[in-house]
């Protein structure tokens, strides 16, 4: 719930000083919501991976992965600097882009695809985007 929450207010669809019945209100929305996505099996159908899934990475795209783990931490960046901050981690690692955005998609919906990724953790709990980055449990 907590992270639902959090998620709901840092991409701006709660605010902060919603009342109770207004977050229960607005969590009942988003249930209704992802039920449909289950059941239509559409192309928005993302799911958090709960636990850190079994990944194995180069040295590389972990190193990466934790240079990206310092920008969230250090800036908080918003979706669009954080967007951009995934691909220049990327190059300065002499990645490739595209699998430097799966590496991401791993971590935290277990798939190699999903939407930008860049929003979708700039609405998440920095410090849980920090840990995943990390490979921490």
């Amino acid at each position: 719930r907590d992270l639902r929450v959090t998620m709901a207010r840092r991409s701006g669809h709660l605010p902060e000083d919603a009342s109770d019945a207004a977050v229960d209100a607005a969590l009942e929305r988003v249930e209704k919501a992802r039920s449909w996505a289950v059941r239509t099996d559409n192309e928005f159908n993302y799911r958090l991976a709960e636990t850190l899934p079994e990944t194995e990475f180069d040295a590389d795209t972990e190193a990466a992965l934790g240079a990206l783990a310092d920008v969230v931490a250090d800036e908080s960046p918003d979706e669009e600097a954080l967007q951009e901050a995934i691909y220049e981690t990327a190059r300065d690692h002499d990645l490739d882009v595209g699998e430097f955005f799966s590496a991401g998609y791993r971590l935290f919906l277990d798939e190699s695809e999903g939407p930008r990724l860049g929003p979708f953790l700039a609405a998440m709990d920095d410090a849980f985007v920090v840990r995943r980055l990390r490979c921490e449990k």
